[in-house]
């Protein structure tokens, strides 16, 4: 039986931001039109946009990282990751913080085409990144407070 083990996105100030820019913008440019169509769009746009926020999540199974972003689902073999830092990036990613990021990187030979490393948000990150590094022991590991000896 595989261990598997989920991470959810952290959040910071940007879905919280999205959120709020919606309201605004639903309620002030409809509120003149009619009080209730602004209400049930707000209402419409808000879920829609907690549920994509609350759809990104990271597993871990077995030896594979598997990538939730609201309906899509991507999977990486850990075994190919070569290095992993803290970025600052405004790439869009399926990640819901942007002060919480981190970059993935893998090898070349993983046959992956990736030329941007994967950017992503786990919440608990030092205990995601641990786990990645037990099943992979060969991934440099560049986030202050993670490394393992």
């Amino acid at each position: 039986m595989k261990n598997i083990t989920t991470y959810y996105s952290s959040w910071d100030w940007l879905p919280w931001s999205v959120i709020a820019l919606t309201v605004a913008v639903c309620l002030l440019s409809v509120m003149a039109v009619n009080v209730l169509l602004a209400i049930i769009m707000t209402a419409l746009f808000v879920m829609i946009e907690v549920g994509a926020f609350l759809s990104t999540y990271y597993v871990i199974s077995g030896d594979e990282l598997k990538v939730h972003s609201s309906f899509r689902v991507t999977t990486y073999p850990i075994a190919a990751i070569r290095e992993i830092k803290p970025t600052n990036s405004w790439l869009a990613a399926p990640a819901a913080s942007l002060s919480n990021r981190i970059a993935v990187t893998f090898t070349r030979e993983s046959g992956l085409n990736r030329s941007v490393p994967l950017i992503i948000s786990p919440s608990r990150q030092t205990e995601f990144i641990r786990r990645l590094q037990s099943i992979n022991p060969e991934i440099d590991i560049k986030v202050p407070g993670t490394q393992t000896s």
